[in-house]
């Protein structure tokens, strides 16, 4: 029904071809789009990651240095005491 009497006229084919086409070039769009933003997602979680980890280390240490102040306050009054 495309070619009749001479006349060429856009055939559905074509125009599911096109609608295809423009279908995928938006979900590729789409899809660059969702992995940049996980990308930048991902970096963030590392940023998070590292500040934790500092300071997980940080709290290690100070509990460390709370324990060594208790130990030599203790011992203090166990010889004051003793």
């Amino acid at each position: 029904t495309s070619l009749r009497f001479g006349q060429h006229r856009e055939t559905p084919a074509y125009a599911d071809s096109q609608l295809l086409k423009d279908s995928l070039d938006k979900e590729l769009a789409r899809r660059k789009h969702c992995e940049r933003h996980i990308q930048s997602l991902q970096h963030r979680i590392l940023e998070l990651q590292q500040q934790l980890a500092v300071a997980v280390s940080a709290d290690k240490k100070k509990d460390g240095m709370i324990e060594q102040l208790d130990k030599v306050r203790w011992g203090e009054g166990d010889c004051r005491w003793g």
